[in-house]
């Protein structure tokens, strides 16, 4: 007689942080056994400034939107009359 494989459950709808744990425990197993598959290779350096230029604007924009937020709140404890 042939066994049949029960079929997969859906994850608990109840606790939405448990794909993104159980994916990125995944990611990890793999890459401890297949080891990471860009180890050891270089940057061209257009890409290596392309990047650099890309975190700067990221981290700008972070440092913007934290200020804005700041000023928001000075604002609202100390009105302009």
């Amino acid at each position: 007689m042939a066994s049949v494989a029960p079929a997969l459950a859906s994850p608990p709808a109840a606790d939405p942080g448990l794909k993104d744990w159980v994916e990125e425990l995944v990611e990890q197993k793999v890459l401890e056994l297949l080891g990471d598959p860009d180890s050891g290779l270089t940057l061209r350096p257009e890409v290596e400034a392309r990047l650099k230029r890309s975190f700067a604007k990221e981290l700008s924009q972070a440092e913007q939107a934290h200020l804005e937020e700041e000023f928001a709140g000075y604002e609202q404890r100390y009105p302009c009359e």
